[in-house]
């Protein structure tokens, strides 16, 4: 069904505050007509893959399964210069990546030499429960383990070839 609030929230989100004189309306094609759309982080249109922040918290499991399910999968840091672009995307949210423990893998399957990890929390750290990563750009990104049923935001992924197609339409009063 078709939620105006979503819609509108992710009008706002994709064109800034309201005018008087523009009215913008976002037309999209997706799954439930939700604000599922990936964007890239200022304006870089040149990179392989698409990011995008939800609002919504949940535990790691679920994070992954919703990804999987509206995008592709959740975020995988696989050199600097995807933690930087990730870092510049999630802002001052802490948020879910796709790292967990059986042994150390991204879901995604990719495989990396990468890592980022917060002082203590490297991958020798001993803690049965934290098996899943988050990260918080006040933390400089540094990747921190955590327990898999605590709720936090999540950043998924989505190849440009599955990103969401959309257009703006303006209609000037």
């Amino acid at each position: 069904s078709f939620d105006q609030n979503s819609m509108q929230r992710c009008v706002s989100a994709a064109v800034g505050p309201k005018s008087d004189t523009v009215r913008t309306i976002l037309i999209a094609a997706y799954r439930h007509l939700v604000c599922a759309f990936c964007a890239c982080p200022r304006g870089n249109n040149s990179l392989n893959q698409l990011y995008v922040v939800t609002s919504k918290k949940m535990n790691w499991t679920s994070a992954q399964e919703h990804c999987r399910t509206q995008h592709t999968d959740l975020a995988s840091v696989r050199n600097e210069k995807e933690s930087q672009t990730i870092r510049e995307v999630v802002g001052n949210e802490h948020v879910w990546v796709g790292l967990f423990r059986d042994p150390w893998e991204w879901s995604d399957g990719s495989d990396s030499s990468f890592r980022f990890w917060k002082a203590g929390d490297g991958i020798y750290a001993r803690s049965k429960n934290k098996k899943c990563i988050s990260l918080k750009e006040s933390e400089s990104g540094r990747w921190r383990r955590a327990p898999c049923d605590e709720k936090y935001k999540f950043i998924c992924t989505c190849e440009k070839s599955t990103a969401l197609p959309f257009f703006l339409l303006t209609i000037h009063n």
